[in-house]
């Protein structure tokens, strides 16, 4: 497909990709930040309309697979009191099972990619929150965080270094990535530059 680039006076080549191929290039680019070459790797992508989980060792791909549990959609479901928890159990139905096999795989090291993640690692930084490896959050900081964000209304988020852009959706997306980390029992997490 060519589209037109607005203003620009020139043709872009515009290719669309599979989930299966999106994976890969997701673990792949996820892989250029970890040195060990056959270390065993989760990757945990949370976009506006999914989130994709991703196992792999050894630079290959084992496990892959994407779930309707993006922040702008949960968002917009997700607006009562007891979020937290509806979040929870809904991403839990979704994942389980998958977590559960890429859980008894051991993972060495468990990525979340996302601006919901580099947010959440913002917000540890003003928190005074992070630890002493640079680039990574403990699990229970990711689950204080969330249970703190949850409680919060929007508007006062930005205090905390949320970005206006990301207040509506913050809190319900750091509450998939902490039910995500609990569910993979890892220490901690490592927040990733890519995709």
């Amino acid at each position: 497909m060519r589209i037109h680039a607005l203003n620009l006076g020139s043709e872009l080549e515009v290719q669309a990709i599979s989930r299966p191929h999106d994976a890969d290039l997701t673990y792949h680019a996820v892989c250029s930040e970890v040195v060990d070459p056959t270390a065993r790797i989760a990757v945990i992508d949370l976009a506006g309309t999914t989130l994709d989980c991703i196992f792999g060792e050894s630079r290959r791909v084992e496990l892959a697979a994407t779930f309707p549990l993006g922040v702008l959609a949960l968002a917009r479901q997700s607006r009562a009191f007891d979020m937290e928890t509806r979040v929870e159990r809904l991403v839990m139905s979704h994942t389980g099972q998958l977590l559960e096999q890429i859980r008894r795989r051991e993972p060495d090291v468990v990525v979340l990619t996302s601006g919901t993640a580099q947010t959440l690692l913002r917000v540890a930084r003003a928190l005074g929150c992070v630890g002493p490896v640079v680039g990574c959050l403990s699990t229970a900081t990711v689950v204080a965080l969330a249970s703190r964000l949850a409680k919060m209304n929007p508007s006062e988020t930005p205090v905390i270094g949320v970005p206006a852009a990301r207040s509506e959706t913050i809190a319900v997306g750091a509450v998939v990535l902490a039910t995500v980390a609990t569910r993979l029992g890892v220490p901690f997490v490592r927040i990733g530059q890519a995709p």
